[in-house]
């Protein structure tokens, strides 16, 4: 869902192939009616079904063609879709895109055989690509001592990325706005690591005040 900036209404985005075609279909709560406003190539085929939204625009990566689809209310004059390129060498799978603090990132491997991650910014305006600082080199060797897996779950919690490689509960951080890169204590060893997860959450207030206080309950001797 998206606010429409020319107008106060919010709508509902909708995706979806109708018989050799792909349409994009808007809901406009204001007028409460549904409206086909676009239509893509059928051979377009979406990396994940899942797309990100970032200041109005949703993003999401193409398998074929190689790119990043951009899909909005005022994308180009006309249409509702355009394209992006892809940094030269980094299109091929796997690459995940995130968001962090209303921008866009792409997390892809250096090479086939590493688990050197790359981590790029795309650039709004400029409709380019920004290479953000390279993994140390001890990184690396703490990445390769603890996982066999040559890549890693990430998601984008505030100003960091988070990555957990496949088999372990290990969370290494990324600072986006710092360059920096942690790695966060380690939790409980009671999880499944094959099927531990990462999400995006932001608690309210009441509720983290609530949680301290529970550990620090559990905690006392008394």
């Amino acid at each position: 869902m998206t606010r429409n900036s020319h107008s106060p209404h919010y709508c509902v985005i909708s995706i979806g192939k109708v018989k050799r075609g792909l349409v994009i279909e808007v809901f406009c709560v204001g007028r409460n009616s549904w409206e086909i406003v676009d239509s893509m190539p059928s051979w377009f085929i979406i990396t994940h079904d899942r797309m990100l939204e970032c200041d109005g625009l949703f993003y999401s990566l193409l398998s074929h063609p190689i790119g990043m689809l951009v899909i909005g209310d005022y994308v180009t004059e006309g249409t509702y879709w355009r394209i992006e390129s892809l940094p030269l060498n980094y299109g091929a799978e796997p690459r995940r895109l995130l968001t962090c603090q209303n921008s866009i990132y792409m997390v892809c491997r250096a090479d086939a055989y590493c688990n050197h991650f790359v981590i790029w910014e795309y650039q709004a305006v400029s409709k380019s690509w920004k290479k953000l600082q390279d993994m140390p080199d001890h990184i690396r060797e703490d990445i390769n001592c603890i996982s066999t897996s040559n890549w890693a779950d990430c998601v984008g919690v505030g100003w960091h990325i988070c990555f957990r490689s496949i088999g372990t509960l290990k969370v290494l951080t990324y600072n986006v706005r710092e360059g920096l890169w942690s790695w966060l204590p380690e939790p409980s060893p009671l999880y499944d690591t094959l099927f531990a997860r990462g999400i995006e959450f932001e608690p309210k207030l009441d509720y983290t005040q609530s949680l301290e206080y529970g550990i620090m309950q559990k905690s006392s001797p008394y």
